[in-house]
């Protein structure tokens, strides 16, 4: 079985990990394992290097911030494309850049 829990807003505005347990009917249930579930800061967005690029595209575009995690599926949205983006470092992410959109004036 699977039981789905949503959880609160986290305590603090820092990666935090708290303790999970269940209750069934006021009880505790049985856990094998520690179990545990971790916070995790949002990614902030801070520069973008290079801020501009050629209508081609195609071109690597850094994105500088915080709390970037690697391992989570990342994407850059250039108005409406969507371009896959890796994690470099918890500052630093990669994505190309689309070619523009025909009909687009820059």
């Amino acid at each position: 079985r699977t039981i789905e829990c949503i959880s609160p807003t986290s305590p603090g505005s820092q990666d935090t990990s708290v303790s999970l347990q269940l209750l069934v009917d006021d009880a505790p249930a049985k856990q094998i394992n520690q179990v545990g579930f971790s916070y995790r800061a949002d990614p902030i967005i801070t520069n973008l290097l290079p801020s501009s690029g050629p209508a081609g595209g195609d071109h690597a575009v850094t994105v500088v911030g915080e709390n970037f995690v690697f391992g989570a599926t990342l994407r850059c949205y250039f108005g409406n494309t969507v371009m896959p983006a890796g994690v470099v470092s918890s500052t630093r992410m990669l994505c190309n850049a689309p070619p523009m959109p025909t009909g687009s004036v820059g």
